[in-house]
């Protein structure tokens, strides 16, 4: 518990002093909310029977100060089958799931702390290479699913400078 506290606190003091540092020059940008995501349809035949799998993936950023991001994403994904076999209207169910929520404190280019519902860091995979316009591309390690999805919880990330 000490130990855990004596981290935290030199995270902090190393955030402080990279915020005391000077702002380079041409560092006027001011953080914008982003809304994107991404969308996949991926019809398939079994026999005569179409099955449609419609999928939207909304994703929100939204800088809180200079410090602080919201970041959230959203899983819609809808499997519509002919009502009557091969023939007739689509219909079917859309489920819905929140694949994260989360507030993350920037506090220097070497330390980030994010709380909330967070995809579970698994190397880079999870993050980087699962989302839909790239899953087709990149295929799953084969611990995938033993060790991936959305956790609750704190999250420490970060790095070191190497000169």
């Amino acid at each position: 518990m000490i130990a855990a506290l004596c981290f935290v606190a030199s995270v902090v003091c190393i955030a402080q002093q990279d915020a005391a540092m000077p702002a380079p020059v041409g560092s006027d940008a001011k953080p914008i909310p982003v809304l994107s995501g991404g969308l996949a349809f991926v019809p398939t035949w079994d026999g005569d029977n179409p099955t449609l799998v419609s999928i939207v993936s909304p994703v929100l950023l939204l800088p809180l100060g200079a410090n602080f991001v919201f970041e959230s994403r959203a899983e819609f994904e809808g499997d519509f089958q002919r009502r009557n076999g091969n023939s007739g209207d689509f219909t079917g169910a859309v489920h819905k799931s929140l694949e994260y929520m989360e507030i993350d404190y920037i506090g220097n280019r070497y330390v980030t702390i994010t709380a909330g519902r967070f995809l579970t860091p698994f190397n880079i995979f999870n993050e980087r290479l699962y989302p839909n316009w790239i899953r087709n591309i990149q295929t799953d390690p084969l611990i995938f699913p033993f060790g991936t999805g959305s956790d609750n919880g704190l999250m420490l990330r970060g790095g070191v400078a190497v000169e």
